[in-house]
């Protein structure tokens, strides 16, 4: 992705002059409109509202710490430690330099990234130095919208030595400064790079990942400890003084803890990585009103405390800000916006304090798709409404136009938010659209961030404040006053905080050096590059290859019942017709045929049904035994049977009492008995099998020979037997 150069500078606002005075001047009338300054002191690094007369007010509870109300509180844990769940990276330094407002900023960004699986945990090292360059620094960047907006160090304090706040860095964020890898831009506290020398190309430089949200959660350990649980870690203000801080020797190794005891400006900022209910308070300095303290990743190293870790109690008087920030994947190419530095105005409208209303009109430079609208709300337990208006050239009020886009959101903490674009919302080169954010609450004022070039004297006289440094043009921003009319913010020197984040389309762009792979040469598929957002693609190479043509089948051989047959499928190069494959198919066998049904195919002559081949030899064949009849006493019998249609490997055997006797025979079946003594026996022809086994029943073909076993028949059996005379062919 190309970063957000172009993001900011890539809009021009145009607005008739005339629609400007209709509803912004209202005959030179000049408006005034309530409002807060936000006095970012020096001295403490810490921050309050004044009136219009410099006095002090208290607009938000920053004390009054409340240790229950959460809707989780049952299901917490009395401690908890996120570097358990592996999203705690390690502990950075920032040595003797003011930049602990980056640093622990950094740290809670990692944290998040790491816990929303968005990078590996020895992947998420954010860098602080772009924090630090871009919220005290101008872009530089020609056509800049934003130019001439930075914050703007106190006398002759650096960036690495004035400080900062959670709003600063939110500020560079949404304006997209970041996040930024630390290995693109490292830091060495004992010299740090003068913001200065930084390459301006890289301002709104990101690695992919950009924030979500920043919220300040309010003052209720609960509240606190469900966002440490769910998104890593939680950032805080603290007044920090050496002789608070307390060790204490334990079995186990010491124990490093603070508590001041003082309601005094918070003047460092650290992030909190768990906590401990029961932790006693007797290992802090002073006396805390009961047990409980923050596991606190410090910001001076490894070597610091206990592995750079120490221990806050619960009732620290002097905590200020405990808030987080969300990291999610870029998802926008351009972002529109009039804010570079963090607001300093909080404004406010008496007759209807329920409610603020205000406005930002952007001019499209391409044509782009609505990603999301960001604002900040100085408000918790809020409800805004968001809408898109088209205006025409010659519009009235931010309101006049056709609406495109409406949603609703519930703010439950004050900070920045974002509304995504749930549906395809085109936003077309050269058209004006309005953004107008109507904020609701239920209790107190309603109040709108904006910026003012106008610094409020402090009446108290002690504080030394940074200044910030805006720009504004007529027809950018827009308040709904008290007298229901529109006012242009330009006449109070500054805009209010809406921004618009959108994608490109990419109609316009280009693919260069292309060029097709030959047989024997490489082609590219060609670079990507669209003009519009700068996103740039490098092709990649296209091997040299044939290009195949489709398939053909040849060298067919039909398959039989016996042998397969195929064919092979090939195919060739439809340039140089080289053969690119071959691969050979076989074919099954065919089925096969027995028109007779006599278990015999009649293309291989091989038997492929036994039983039906059984039956049919059963059927036809055609047995011949002789009759049989009266022999003498120990004669033998001679007896052949016959059949002329037995086919191939089929036999006649005889059978004796249901055993097979002498020798199975093809055609003419030939058996000699031994000497008969009995009255009666019985013997039967039958068809077998190459195997012996019958094919049918014995019974069919069965003769009975009959023994004469009287005087005379025995007398005349000794002499033939004596003269072998004693064999019978009964076929004769």
């Amino acid at each position: 992705m190309k970063k957000l150069i172009s993001i900011i500078t890539s809009f021009t606002i145009i607005i008739s002059s005339s629609a400007v005075f209709a509803f912004a001047q209202n005959g030179n009338k000049r408006f005034e409109l309530n409002s807060y300054a936000i006095v970012y002191d020096r001295v403490g690094f810490s921050y309050h509202y004044e009136d219009t007369d410099g006095n002090t007010v208290e607009l938000f509870d920053k004390t009054g710490f409340s240790k229950s109300g959460s809707r989780k509180s049952g299901s917490l844990p009395s401690e908890y430690d996120s570097r358990d769940s592996g999203c705690v990276t390690p502990v950075k330094n920032q040595g003797s330099l003011g930049t602990c407002w980056a640093v622990s900023a950094a740290s809670v960004l990692e944290s998040n990234a790491v816990k929303r699986g968005l990078i590996p945990l020895d992947e998420a090292r954010f860098s602080y130095a772009h924090l630090i360059w871009t919220a005290y620094d101008d872009s530089d960047i020609p056509g800049d919208v934003n130019s001439g907006e930075y914050i703007k160090p106190y006398g002759g304090y650096t960036p690495y030595s004035n400080g900062g706040y959670d709003i600063y860095v939110a500020s560079s964020l949404v304006k997209g400064c970041g996040i930024v890898n630390d290995a693109d831009f490292p830091f060495d506290y004992n010299n740090p790079v003068d913001v200065e020398l930084y390459d301006s190309a890289d301002y709104y430089k990101n690695n992919g990942l950009v924030i979500d949200g920043f919220c300040y959660l309010p003052f209720d350990n609960n509240a606190i400890k469900e966002w440490i649980i769910e998104n890593g870690t939680a950032q805080v203000s603290y007044y920090s003084e050496t002789g608070n801080y307390n060790e204490t020797e334990e079995e186990n190794g010491t124990v490093y803890a603070y508590y001041s005891g003082k309601d005094n400006l918070s003047n460092h900022t650290v992030s909190i990585a768990g906590w401990d209910d029961s932790f006693s308070k007797d290992y802090f300095k002073g006396d805390p009103a009961g047990d409980g303290a923050w596991l606190v990743k410090g910001t001076w190293g490894e070597d610091d405390s206990d592995n750079g870790y120490y221990w806050i109690s619960y009732y620290e008087p002097s905590f200020e800000d405990f808030c987080g920030f969300t990291v999610k994947k870029t998802d926008y190419d351009f972002i529109y916006t009039y804010n570079a530095a963090p607001y300093n105005k909080l404004y406010f409208n008496e007759n209807n304090p329920a409610q603020i209303k205000f406005a930002n009109i952007y001019k499209m430079k391409s044509n782009e798709n609505l990603s999301g609208i960001g604002f900040f709300a100085e408000n918790s337990g809020a409800d805004t409404d968001v809408r898109i208006y088209e205006l025409s050239e010659s519009f009235s009020s931010p309101e006049s136009g056709n609406l495109i886009f409406n949603a609703n959101k519930r703010i439950e903490n004050r900070g920045y938010h974002n509304i995504g674009a749930t549906q395809t919302i085109r936003l077309e080169k050269d058209k004006t659209y309005s953004v107008v954010v109507t904020l609701n609450v239920a209790e107190g004022s309603a109040y709108m961030p904006a910026e003012s070039k106008t610094q409020y004297g402090n009446s108290q006289k002690i504080f030394e404040r940074d200044n910030i440094e805006y720009t504004s043009a007529e027809g950018q921003s827009f308040f709904y006053a008290e007298n229901n009319q529109w006012v242009d913010m330009n006449q109070y020197g500054g805009n209010v905080f809406v921004n618009i984040y959108t994608a490109c389309t990419h109609e316009n762009a280009v693919v260069e050096n292309v060029s097709e792979s030959t047989c024997e040469t490489d082609g590219y598929t060609g670079d990507w590059h669209c003009p519009q957002c700068g996103k740039a693609e490098t092709g990649t190479v296209i091997p040299a290859a044939h290009r195949p043509s489709e398939p053909v089948f040849e060298n067919s051989v039909d398959s039989t019942c016996s042998i397969k047959g195929g064919c092979d499928r090939t195919v060739y190069c439809s340039v140089c017709a080289n053969v690119i494959e071959t691969e050979h198919i076989e074919f099954g066998l065919l089925p096969h045929s027995d028109k007779n049904g006599d278990g015999v195919c009649d293309s291989c002559k091989k038997v492929f049904d036994k039983d039906a081949n059984n039956l049919f030899i059963a059927k036809h064949a055609e047995i011949t035994v002789p009759q049989g009849r009266t022999v003498k006493y120990n004669y033998k019998v001679s007896m052949t049977a016959f059949c002329n249609n037995l086919p191939d490997g089929y036999f006649i055997q005889w059978y004796h009492n249901g055993n097979p006797v002498g020798e199975k025979a093809e055609k003419k079946a030939e058996y000699v008995t031994g000497q008969l003594t009995g009255n009666e026996y019985k013997y039967s022809a039958a068809i077998v099998d190459k195997n012996g086994n019958l094919v049918n029943s014995p019974a069919n073909n069965s003769l009975t020979v009959k023994v004469d076993s009287g005087f005379f028949s025995r007398l005349i059996s000794f002499f033939a037997v004596i003269f072998g005379l004693n064999t019978v062919n009964l076929n004769k």
